[in-house]
């Protein structure tokens, strides 16, 4: 690290999160999946969310600048966010590491959110993107000799709306990532 201690720099990512009886019917969809099977490591309802940006380790110097482009953004949305779980899919699909539910943006505003909110991050903090941004509500972590069925159920197709961008630090533990929120910006 350059001149940066790990202590003053924070593992970052902005979301937006659907509603709790969605992420309940997505766990619970993941857990009838992997049915107990090894290699399978379910995300907890709670931290079921849609990444927008993922920011890596910044440096807490950095947060009001976070905080003003997540702000900004969110001024600036135009319309609800109507989105539709979708077909499960496999991250990435030749080498899975990430059971997903694919998510539909039905009027285009999560797009828009997302080319905003990168636009002012790269404004304020010389943000780079990194993959083209694949909406999807991540519900378990695969290891490489995962078992789940070689055709997974359909997932119903929840209707839901977000109305906040968040801004989460992510600490990872043995058990898993725990993420804590840091800033909650309603949308217009």
């Amino acid at each position: 690290m350059t001149g940066v201690s790990q202590a003053a720099r924070q593992r970052l990512f902005t979301a937006v999160d659907p509603p709790p009886a969605v992420r309940e019917d997505l766990a619970a969809w993941a857990k009838a999946q992997s049915g107990g099977a090894r290699g399978v490591r379910l995300i907890a309802p709670a931290n079921i969310h849609l990444t927008m940006a993922f920011l890596g380790e910044r440096p807490a110097s950095e947060m009001p600048a976070i905080i003003e482009a997540i702000s900004r953004t969110a001024q600036f949305c135009r319309g609800e966010l109507a989105l539709q779980v979708a077909a499960p899919i496999l991250l990435p699909p030749r080498s899975p590491r990430v059971l997903a539910a694919g998510v539909v943006d039905r009027n285009g505003a999560l797009t828009r959110l997302h080319e905003e909110l990168t636009s002012a991050l790269v404004e304020q903090i010389d943000y780079r993107e990194r993959r083209a941004f694949r909406p999807h509500l991540t519900l378990a972590r695969l290891a490489r000799d995962a078992e789940l069925p070689a055709e997974l159920s359909p997932l119903r197709a929840d209707e839901f709306s977000c109305g906040e961008l968040i801004l989460y630090r992510s600490h990872l533990e043995p058990s898993g990532a725990r993420y804590e929120e840091a800033e909650r910006v309603a949308l217009n």
